[in-house]
Parts: structure tokens; sequence; C-alpha cells
């Protein structure tokens, strides 16, 4: 049960650090279009 538990843990971990990098990614790319206009 401890094992699943850790892999559920890494999984939601990976998702969230991806989910925020997509979001700092599209914020860059907002920022970017800001300051070259």
């Amino acid at each position: 049960m401890a094992l699943s538990d850790s892999t559920e843990l890494k999984n939601s971990e990976n998702w969230l650090r991806s989910l925020s990098a997509i979001f700092v990614h599209k914020t860059d790319i907002r920022v970017n279009i800001l300051i070259t206009t």
C-alpha cells in the first residue's frame, strides 16, 4: 500500500510540475509579446 501511495504522490508531483511549467511557459510568451510590442 505504501509503495502505491508513494507512486501516486510522485505522479501527482510530476503532474503539478508539468502543469506549472506549462503555465510559466504561456506567461513567458505573453510577457515577451508585451515587451516586444
